[in-house]
């Protein structure tokens, strides 16, 4: 698990180049303590989560919070989770 900060949430939609499938879904941005070697500060990411992803979670972060992020084998987002719980 990674502690984030979000301070973003946007609602997403877009086709897919290579099905011409839509895909609807919610990106989250967030900024992070230096995860990279060599970088001073804070790092800022995003992630996307599809509708049926997103709705499937136990816990939604809202903007401002701090939480954790943590991500299955396949590098996608599996849960966020309250700090401290």
């Amino acid at each position: 698990m990674e502690k984030i900060k979000v301070v973003g949430i946007r609602q997403v939609k877009f086709t897919a180049p290579d099905t011409k499938q839509e895909i609807s879904g919610v990106r989250v941005y967030f900024l992070q303590d230096a995860p990279m070697r060599g970088l001073e500060g804070q790092s800022c990411d995003s992630v996307f989560l599809s509708n049926e992803a997103f709705n499937k979670l136990s816990y939604v972060p809202s903007i401002g919070q701090e939480c954790n992020i943590d991500f299955n084998r396949y590098g996608k987002v599996s849960s966020f989770a309250p700090i401290g719980k």
